[in-house]
């Protein structure tokens, strides 16, 4: 490739030499009337061809290899954005399809809400960010890790995936373990002092139990029907991952 522009570029240099001589032994030979003016002409019309040709067929190589590389970047951009794109995917928590507590979720939900955002059970966060869907519109957000959570309610949410996108940050931290059915929500809460909690779902009322056993007995009389065995938020999160 390299020896082809070199020999077009050399023939550049030969044929505007050869058009610049017979131009001006042409011109010479018209103002004097000479006979051999006709040949200069001839060799002047040669070399101007000769000229033009190669300067056009080297324009045309230097605009292929400039598209070449051009197309060369692009596809290489393009592969680098798909590589990120799957490196993205990966660091997406998703839980896994047909998971039974996915189910339970959707049968809590649906008692409360008949048109529920599908991304509410499919998006559980992105790298040190963990999200627990609850009875809707309600989750537990981890930050860091799985040890505690935050209590959120999502009621206007529509893109779950972004960062102050609507969600109501409520007054129970620190949540280590839980349970929860369509009403209530039970959660221990790791502050000062251990507490548990009665979260009531519906009215946002809250009962403080000074142990499990009380916060159970006490939310069964109000009308609780969830799982008695209560969830860590590592548990809970590995359960939807199951």
């Amino acid at each position: 490739m390299f020896f082809k522009f070199s020999a077009f570029v050399i023939l550049i240099a030969i044929s505007g030499i050869l058009t610049i001589i017979t131009f001006i032994f042409g011109v010479i030979g018209l103002a004097n009337a000479k006979k051999g003016m006709l040949y200069w002409f001839i060799g002047f019309a040669l070399s101007l061809s000769l000229l033009i040709y190669s300067l056009s067929t080297v324009v045309q190589k230097v605009q292929t290899k400039i598209k070449n590389i051009g197309n060369d970047i692009e596809q290489s951009f393009q592969n680098e954005l798909s590589e990120n794109d799957s490196t993205l995917k990966k660091q997406y928590h998703l839980p896994q399809s047909n998971n039974e507590l996915l189910d339970t979720l959707k049968m809590y939900s649906s008692k409360n809400y008949t048109d529920v955002p599908p991304a509410f059970y499919s998006y559980l966060g992105f790298r040190d960010y963990y999200r627990l869907p609850l009875t809707y519109p309600f989750s537990i957000h981890c930050i860091d890790n799985l040890n505690e959570g935050q209590l959120y309610n999502e009621k206007l949410v529509s893109l779950f995936d972004q960062n102050d996108n609507g969600e109501t940050a409520l007054p129970l931290v620190n949540i280590t373990t839980f349970t929860f059915d369509d009403s209530f929500l039970l959660a221990e809460i790791n502050g000062k002092r251990k507490v548990f909690m009665i979260y009531e779902l519906k009215s946002d009322l809250q009962t403080q139990c000074n142990s499990a056993e009380n916060c159970m007995a006490t939310a069964v009389k109000l009308g609780f029907k969830g799982r008695k065995e209560w969830y860590s938020c590592k548990t809970y999160y590995d359960l939807l991952n199951r």
